[in-house]
């Protein structure tokens, strides 16, 4: 009779290398939980509406938040916003940026130790 033969595969602990080339504090968005990315959003819009109160934006931001009937669904738009405020603070420094103020970097969210 033929038997085939199963081979265990070796599995080696995991090592998120995306983490070891990034010295960053604070979490990139795709590594943000869903509560975390939901408080980021309706605080954003907060701070956006208040600190831009002339703008256009506010009303399609306003359009943008997640409806009830799925919770789960945040809009990738945030998500370059955030990441817009991580590259102010971790790479560019730039006061005139127009994420640049205090209570936009107070939206990332820190790393765990």
């Amino acid at each position: 009779m033929l038997r085939i033969l199963r081979f265990r595969a070796i599995r080696t602990p995991v090592v998120d290398l995306r983490r070891a080339a990034d010295p960053s504090p604070y979490k990139k968005w795709f590594e943000l939980s869903t509560v975390e990315k939901d408080v980021f959003v309706s605080t954003f819009r907060d701070i956006y509406r208040n600190r831009y109160p002339a703008s256009g934006t506010n009303s399609k931001l306003h359009m943008l938040l997640p409806r009830t009937h799925d919770p789960y669904d945040t809009p990738s738009l945030f998500g370059i916003f955030y990441d817009d405020i991580w590259k102010v603070v971790n790479r560019t420094n730039r006061d005139n940026h127009r994420f640049s103020d205090q209570s936009f970097k107070s939206l990332l969210v820190r790393r765990r130790a």
